[in-house]
């Protein structure tokens, strides 16, 4: 693809409901990230792979308040079973982003564990920077974990203008550096918006690419 690409993440999946729905509707190349304790992660999964989307494992991490998230206190050897037990149930990920994890991504020592687990399992990390004290780019780097970094997080206020705005600024990211990365959520305000959004992307010479193509 030539030209500035961009990819957005939508993250959070994996409870199912009308949002679900329509994001799953859309015919667009979306990466969508799906949380592996959610009620309905595994056929999430499984749906949206048929449909062409690219699937993530959104991983959570210290600190949150999430079953099975990753604590900067476990050992390489627990840190590699959650990771197989959380693949299990997203089925067909690609690639792994952070659920929370401020206090995780800022521990070289943890995000190297972290590294040495997915990496047998060939799967990307995109850092969704929680915290700008993360290392997790430098730790991927070392471990020679194909990666990148999220440039704009597109809903952090759920209103269609606000969401607009972050969208252009994505965009604007994306011509003025080749490339760039979004990260959305499951939610109402952002599946109503998002058609509409992505319908502007040819126009202004864009191109929606999978995470797995900026990961490098």
């Amino acid at each position: 693809v030539e030209g500035p690409r961009v990819a957005i993440i939508v993250d959070d999946g994996g409870y199912g409901g009308p949002v679900t729905e329509t994001i799953l509707a859309l015919d667009a190349a979306l990466t969508l990230s799906i949380l592996p304790d959610a009620p309905e992660a595994e056929e999430t999964a499984r749906r949206a792979a048929e449909r062409g989307f690219e699937i993530m494992l959104h991983m959570p991490m210290e600190a949150c308040n999430v079953p099975g998230q990753l604590r900067i206190a476990m050992t390489s050897e627990e840190v590699a079973e959650r990771i197989a037990e959380a693949l299990e149930h997203v089925p067909g990920a690609a690639g792994v982003n952070n659920h929370a994890g401020s206090t995780f991504t800022a521990d070289i020592e943890a995000m190297a564990r972290f590294m040495a687990a997915i990496k047998p399992h060939h799967l990307y990390f995109i850092d969704s920077r929680t915290t700008v004290d993360t290392c997790a780019y430098d730790a991927a780097k070392r471990q020679g974990v194909r990666a990148a970094s999220r440039s704009v997080f597109l809903d952090n206020k759920s209103s269609a203008d606000y969401i607009g705005k972050q969208f252009a600024q994505l965009v604007a990211l994306a011509q003025e550096q080749g490339e760039a990365i979004g990260i959305g959520h499951f939610r109402s305000a952002t599946a109503k918006v998002l058609p509409q959004l992505l319908a502007t992307l040819k126009e202004q010479g864009v191109s929606l690419v999978h995470a797995s193509e900026l990961a490098r």
